[in-house]
């Protein structure tokens, strides 16, 4: 058995401010340097895995992640940042031959529901600034895959279903996460939280107005069983309900222990549900 898939949560620091966050890079946890993060890498690949998913924060806020994308590809890994766009425009060109997968985030299809909570100084219509990013991945970089990522809250319930109407035509899946009262999250539950009923109906009407753009169903704790996140500090960590449980260093870890309660077919089941899109 093998971890085959794993998100490294691999910055600390963002240049968004979205409460309904679940990320912990938020605790300020140090970030482990280059060198230490492609030792884990490699005994990670080594193991057994076969794709990794560079997160944050806002891992393109971390300079080294052109090298760590590079070191990835070159262990034949199969590479995806997940990233909330804005440093991206300018980074596209250095990166762009050194990741198979990439996740943008786009929350509503009424563009002041997204901008109001896609919390930003950098910018004030992220909304549009995904929309551009997205044509431009599709005009000159049809060699990577794109996935939508939205969370669905009580903020834009019935405001969602068009998101896929944007986006048909391009070679894009779209992922639906219900809110995760989670991390930072957990400190504005009752701004975002929805229930399991409510996010099914949103599944429902998203599928019938959208039909023909590939649907990833991501219910609130649903991955637990198949999920581990790499630390910004390097320590592997398991979701449990609302939190991430630490297991402890990579460097100190057996095999047994990174695996033990683990569901690999559901881990790679999630891979390629979620990423392996047409292109």
């Amino acid at each position: 058995m093998a971890i085959k898939y794993i998100t490294f949560e691999c910055v600390s620091r963002c240049d968004m401010n979205c409460g309904f966050c679940f990320s912990y890079w938020r605790d300020g946890a140090p970030e482990v340097g280059t060198e230490k993060a492609k030792d884990m890498i490699r005994q990670l690949r080594d193991q057994g895995l076969e794709a990794i998913n560079y997160t944050g924060g806002e891992p393109l806020l971390r300079k080294d992640l052109p090298e760590l994308l590079r070191f990835s590809k070159d262990l034949g890994l199969t590479t995806i940042v997940t990233t909330d766009g804005i440093p991206l425009k300018r980074k596209l060109g250095e990166i762009a031959d050194r990741m198979d997968y990439l996740g943008l985030p786009l929350d509503s299809a009424n563009s002041t529901i997204h901008n109001k909570m896609r919390i930003t100084k950098a910018t004030d219509n992220h909304y549009g600034l995904v929309l551009g990013l997205l044509d431009t991945l599709h005009d000159d970089y049809s060699h990577i895959g794109v996935k939508i990522n939205t969370v669905v809250t009580k903020r834009n319930l019935g405001s969602i279903a068009g998101i896929g109407g944007l986006v048909k035509g391009k070679a894009i899946s779209w992922k639906l996460s219900q809110f995760l009262p989670a991390a930072y999250g957990a400190l504005h539950r009752t701004n975002f939280e929805i229930t399991r009923e409510e996010y099914d109906a949103e599944v429902r009407r998203c599928r019938e107005a959208d039909s023909g753009v590939p649907l990833v169903i991501s219910p609130a704790n649903s991955c637990d069983d198949c999920c581990r996140v790499l630390s910004a500090n390097g320590e592997l960590m398991q979701p449990n309900g609302n939190k991430l449980v630490s297991l402890g260093g990579i460097s100190t870890l057996n095999k047994d222990e990174i695996v033990r309660g683990f569901n690999e077919e559901d881990n790679m089941r999630a891979l390629n549900k979620t990423y392996l899109t047409p292109k």
